[in-house]
């Protein structure tokens, strides 16, 4: 059985008769439509997140792409920060991947590899970034995402 937590919300006359009415147009309860627009608003918060920590590269894929598969937006969050242990100022790219080889798109979080860093020490960073953190998180991707370098 699933906890839930009650939440009560005061709203002004007119955003709760404009909530009334959505809810009636939809034909759906009220409480439903509120969670529907907590869920979106939420959602949009995450995106703008996302859009501070990675630049977007086919950003219209990208963001499909993460409708589709809206469990990869914490792990896209969580990723960031173990990331710039290792790359502190190299910039980082989400990109839409599709390959023929593989039979199901990927996204991929691209970083560029600092110059001062021969390829040789860049792998051992990308792979330090594996130990420490993203063999234990990759079975939340589902196979959608992975690491790698630009």
């Amino acid at each position: 059985m699933s906890e839930s937590n009650i939440l009560n919300i005061q709203l002004p006359a007119e955003d709760s008769d404009r909530l009334t009415q959505e809810a009636k147009r939809r034909q759906i309860d009220r409480t439903t439509l509120a969670q529907m627009l907590l869920h979106k608003s939420l959602a949009n918060l995450d995106i703008e997140s996302l859009e501070k920590l990675y630049n977007f590269r086919q950003k219209t894929e990208v963001l499909d792409f993460l409708e589709k598969h809206p469990f990869l937006i914490p792990l896209l969050l969580e990723a960031h920060p173990h990331i710039r242990q290792h790359f502190p100022d190299s910039p980082l790219f989400l990109q839409y991947i599709t390959d023929p080889e593989i039979d199901f798109p990927q996204l991929a979080i691209y970083i560029d590899r600092p110059e001062e860093l021969n390829a040789e020490e860049a792998i051992d960073k990308l792979e330090s970034i594996d130990d420490d953190w993203w063999i234990d998180a990759e079975p939340q991707s589902q196979g959608k995402m992975f690491i790698g370098f630009n």
